[in-house]
């Protein structure tokens, strides 16, 4: 199912509130259902190094079928035994 511009507005919106009430800066990507960008806003002052990111990030999360938290907590960089032995081992069936 492919997202509408007025969806994606929307979304922009929610992200828009979200960022105030945190009291971040941010640039909001939205992508369609083929990872193409949809929509995009650049809070002022938001950095100018993080649009890049926020567009890749929402593709990625597009790619991949999962929301970009989880996606970051599966690329941790510790050893697959640490996390074992620490407790942290992964269950797909959470996601």
């Amino acid at each position: 199912m492919d997202i509408t511009l007025e969806q994606a507005e929307k979304i922009i919106a929610a992200a828009k509130a979200k960022s105030t009430e945190l009291g971040l800066k941010m640039n909001i990507a939205i992508v369609d259902a083929g990872a193409n960008l949809k929509a995009f806003a650049r809070q002022d002052n938001a950095w100018l190094g993080s649009i890049d990111i926020s567009i890749k990030k929402a593709k990625t999360a597009r790619f991949f079928d999962f929301p970009t938290g989880v996606i970051g907590s599966l690329s941790c960089f510790v050893r697959w035994d640490t996390q074992v032995k620490n407790g942290l081992n992964f269950n797909f069936e959470q996601f």
